[in-house]
């Protein structure tokens, strides 16, 4: 939290081309100090969303459920403690919502080859209502997450049905054991790989790529996009999908497909 005002005082401060290069400066090492302890302790990064991370803590790394819901934790704990203080002077916090529960993972899309990876599920539910009763400094986790933890933590319950719970503190939450996680194993082997596997991979993440991007690096510019644009952002939500099985993944496919058409026919952008 904090970037909304950073931003409005940025743009008051500067010209619009130099303050998105100071914000884009600020938001980059912001997101780099929470994408490390991520990585440290076997968690994957699904999705950016401004200012935000989505990642998860899996059974095939962490092997217990009561584990995954720990390092989640800690690693929540870590990330809240962070007090980011920028060049100018403004103060960025973090907090931080953890959920448990089974999560559908999808590729949707498709039209003009742009394709989205997207997740969803009762443990990505868990952890966004959990983020939305959550203020600068704090971890609020849910029900199923609080069950494994109580032993070992020191937490406050929030009346709600299920119930909430902010933890204070957790047993091993400063512990500094690195976790590798299913995809660091697999970009070490990835840097022993020769040019033709790389060409390929470039090849297939290609249609993942946000258009703006690929824009960029087809243009043989520089990657890193720093531009200060005025747009209307149009949130779209799928009412009454079910998340226990992949039965409803054709319905969501031809929804995600549907907008993609409808959007790109008026030079807009999708982000699952």
């Amino acid at each position: 939290s904090g970037f909304t005002p950073l931003t409005a005082a940025i743009e008051k401060e500067y010209p619009y081309d130099v303050a998105t290069k100071i914000l884009a400066e600020h938001m980059s090492n912001a997101l780099s100090k929470m994408v490390e302890p991520i990585l440290n302790k076997g968690g994957d990064i699904i999705k950016f969303a401004g200012d935000a991370v989505l990642a998860v803590f899996t059974l095939d790394t962490h092997k217990t459920i009561k584990r995954a819901s720990t390092v989640a934790t800690c690693v929540a704990r870590s990330l809240s403690s962070m007090v980011i203080t920028t060049s100018d002077g403004h103060t960025l916090k973090i907090h931080c919502g953890v959920g448990y529960g089974k999560v559908l993972g999808m590729q949707v899309g498709g039209i003009l080859g742009r394709w989205e990876y997207a997740i969803t599920g009762e443990g990505v539910y868990g952890a966004t209502e959990s983020e939305s009763h959550s203020e600068s400094g704090q971890v609020v986790v849910d029900h199923k997450i609080g069950k494994y933890i109580e032993p070992i933590a020191k937490m406050e319950k929030i009346d709600l049905n299920p119930p909430l719970f902010r933890v204070d503190s957790i047993e091993g939450e400063n512990d500094t054991e690195k976790i590798d996680s299913a995809l660091q194993f697999y970009l070490k082997a990835l840097n022993k790989s020769d040019a033709s596997k790389l060409r390929l991979l470039a090849k297939l993440v290609r249609p993942y790529v946000p258009r703006p991007v690929l824009e960029r690096v087809d243009g043989g510019g520089d990657i890193f996009i720093r531009e200060h644009r005025r747009c209307t952002t149009l949130f779209i939500r799928i009412i009454g999908l079910r998340h226990e099985s992949a039965d409803d993944l054709p319905t969501i496919h031809k929804a995600v497909k549907t907008v993609q058409k409808e959007m790109y026919s008026f030079g807009g952008a999708t982000l699952c």
